[in-house]
């Protein structure tokens, strides 16, 4: 997929700030680290055919018939319903010490906050450098 995401970067990039504008203890001593990609977010209908067609090895090249390709193009059509996007930043915690925290926020579709959790960065990380290899091995 090599279609221009940059204004959704800008936005997204945008909406995790306004956030934390709002929900930090010391907003002014907020020093972002990183952003990772942002992934989108599907309905349980599409990543219940997502799942079927990975297991059938679909996106291998494997059991490629007319039924898994409907599915596919079906699946290519459901739009997102939202996004995540993971985000690694320093910031005074209420007894004035800088903490580095990584969270994770989820978006709607018009790229508002709707939660943020802590997340794990260093396994999402490795998760995401094992899930690459695998790609490449490909």
């Amino acid at each position: 997929m090599n279609k221009d995401t940059s204004g959704m970067d800008c936005a997204i990039y945008n909406s995790v700030n306004t956030y934390l504008k709002e929900t930090l203890r010391d907003y002014s001593s907020y020093q972002p680290v990183s952003f990772a990609e942002f992934s989108e977010v599907r309905s349980k209908e599409a990543d219940k055919i997502a799942v079927y067609l990975s297991d059938k090895g679909y996106n291998d090249g494997k059991n490629r018939n007319p039924k898994n390709d409907s599915l596919a193009n079906e699946w290519r059509k459901m739009k997102p319903v939202g996004f995540t996007i993971k985000h690694k930043f320093r910031a005074k915690n209420g007894f004035g010490v800088y903490g580095l925290e990584t969270d994770e926020f989820s978006l709607d579709t018009l790229f508002k906050v709707m939660s943020a959790d802590k997340s794990d960065y260093m396994a999402d990380k490795q998760a995401d450098i094992d899930r690459r290899m695998k790609l490449l091995q490909k």
